[in-house]
């Protein structure tokens, strides 16, 4: 018999094998992704350990702010937000959160995704994208999204002070070159 035809399919089936046990983000060359998962949030970040310590500050971040903003903390949502991390140590900060208003007063469909250098994620970001969730919960028996002028005003205020000052060095550069929106307008 000849030897040929089964070194092929040998090749073949290891090279199969291969790719299949190589993570999806590596065949891509993006660094793998881990999951951690926290009573409102599942998080995904560059390690095990980023993973859940992003997890953990999501949740204290969710906690203190809900008694910041309302009062009193929020129910547990019917389903864990999607929390992608990317980190790296000179990427910009920033965010983006997005949600659907659903039947009967509720939000679903989250999806979260953060980047920055890990201090900024934990000190700016996590705050500021997780107090959209919060009004989200808290404004969608209205049915309505609360109006991006205001959601965003607010989200900036529990940023980093170096954060604060960038937007502060903004709104004069803005309003310096006539590139400021009037309100009375």
């Amino acid at each position: 018999m000849d030897a040929r035809p089964t070194r092929i399919i040998l090749g073949v089936a290891l090279m199969g094998l291969f790719l299949l046990a190589s993570p999806a983000s590596a065949q891509h060359g993006r660094r793998p992704q881990y999951t951690a998962h926290s009573q409102n949030f599942i998080v995904f970040a560059s390690s095990p350990q980023w993973a859940a310590q992003v997890a953990e500050v999501a949740e204290t971040c969710r906690r203190d702010l809900a008694l910041h903003w309302l009062g009193k903390e929020l129910p547990p949502w019917s389903e864990r937000v999607p929390l992608h991390v990317q980190d790296a140590p000179n990427l910009g900060a920033g965010g983006e959160t997005r949600f659907s208003l659903m039947s009967q007063g509720r939000v679903g469909n989250w999806m979260m995704s953060v980047q920055g250098t890990q201090q900024r994620i934990l000190d700016s970001v996590l705050p500021h994208e997780i107090t959209h969730t919060i009004f989200a919960t808290h404004f969608s028996p209205l049915g309505k999204y609360v109006p991006r002028w205001a959601d965003e005003g607010a989200c900036t205020t529990v940023e980093h002070e170096a954060e604060k000052r960038k937007h502060q060095h903004y709104l004069h550069e803005f309003l310096r070159t006539g590139r400021g929106l009037a309100f009375n307008k």
